[in-house]
């Protein structure tokens, strides 16, 4: 029950595959109002684990699902906000692309670790979609640039 009545509840269902082709989905999302089916995804999911967070600040936990890691312990993760306004669960597209998702104040950050190197990208979550608000690759360990791009990224969302 995602919105603390009973009237709305989220299930959740995976099954257990030896397949590994992301084409072949094992998992399904589905969103029922007085048992009455309101909200349906399929997804796949190398292996099924969710955990909730607030990933739109809105003050509410969102529902993240496992998509699967590649090289480098890189997951990736799809995200479902859970809007308690209207009751409704919105998928924001393309999440499930940014390897290491995380947030950093108001801004979703994304880490690629590729060999000797970390790719960053900076998004913001607007009406579930992402928007992309910068991106650069350092050498592992380099943490001074990445201090330097989210302070001004902080800086330019709250002018």
């Amino acid at each position: 029950m995602p919105f603390g009545d009973s009237t709305r509840k989220l299930r959740i269902s995976s099954i257990a595959s030896s397949n590994d082709k992301e084409e072949i989905y094992n998992t399904s999302v589905t969103l029922l109002s007085d048992n009455e089916k309101i909200y349906s995804d399929s997804v796949y999911s190398m292996s099924f684990e969710m955990e909730l967070k607030d990933f739109d600040n809105d003050g509410h936990q969102d529902l993240l699902i496992f998509h699967s890691s590649g090289g480098r312990a890189n997951p990736t993760f799809y995200l479902y906000l859970l809007k308690p306004n209207n009751r409704m669960l919105t998928k924001v597209d393309g999440f499930e692309l940014l390897p290491n998702p995380e947030l950093d104040g108001n801004i979703v950050t994304s880490t690629a670790l590729a060999g000797s190197s970390y790719v960053y990208k900076f998004y913001h979550i607007s009406h579930s979609r992402l928007v992309m608000l910068d991106s650069f690759v350092t050498s592992a360990g380099d943490s001074v640039i990445y201090e330097k791009r989210i302070k001004l990224l902080r800086s330019e969302k709250n002018r």
